[in-house]
């Protein structure tokens, strides 16, 4: 094999990202973080915002049913909403925004996580209720007094 064709090879197995590129989503966090043009300690603020602002996604999204829809299912004036409030933090913060395309990366997995933690919480609250209703005694007046 050439160095060219090693090189080819090499440049098609590790793709570059553009920023706005449309193939975001198959991306490695490494390779995410590089097209946000991000630093290590500045990709770590960013990821504890999108998982705080994930967790609010979460809240404000839950229907009357109790579904909590995916981050996709999420209307578009709350995805607008969170990525700006995420951009303000990140300029607070002395960090350089991101684009939409990274946000969106980002968020897919933040919100799935903080959907399968508030499952959890609630599965643990309707057991530990169900727990309390089962191990209740009837009133007796002899004991109670």
């Amino acid at each position: 094999m050439t160095p060219a064709q090693r090189d080819q090879q090499s440049q098609s197995a590790n793709p570059q990202i553009e920023p706005g590129s449309k193939t975001l989503k198959s991306y490695s966090t490494a390779q995410a973080r590089s097209a946000a043009g991000l630093d290590e300690p500045q990709w770590q603020a960013f990821y504890q915002y999108t998982k705080e602002e994930a967790r609010w996604v979460v809240a404000q999204s839950v229907d009357e049913s109790g579904e909590i829809p995916r981050w996709t299912g999420t209307t578009v004036s709350l995805k607008r909403m969170s990525w700006e409030r995420v951009n303000a933090t990140l300029r607070n913060n002395g960090i350089q925004a991101v684009s939409w395309d990274t946000f969106d990366w980002r968020m897919a997995t933040a919100v799935r996580d903080a959907r399968e933690s508030a499952r959890s919480k609630r599965a643990a609250t309707a057991t530990a209720a169900r727990d309390d209703a089962a191990t209740a005694r009837p009133y007796d007046p002899v004991r109670d007094q």
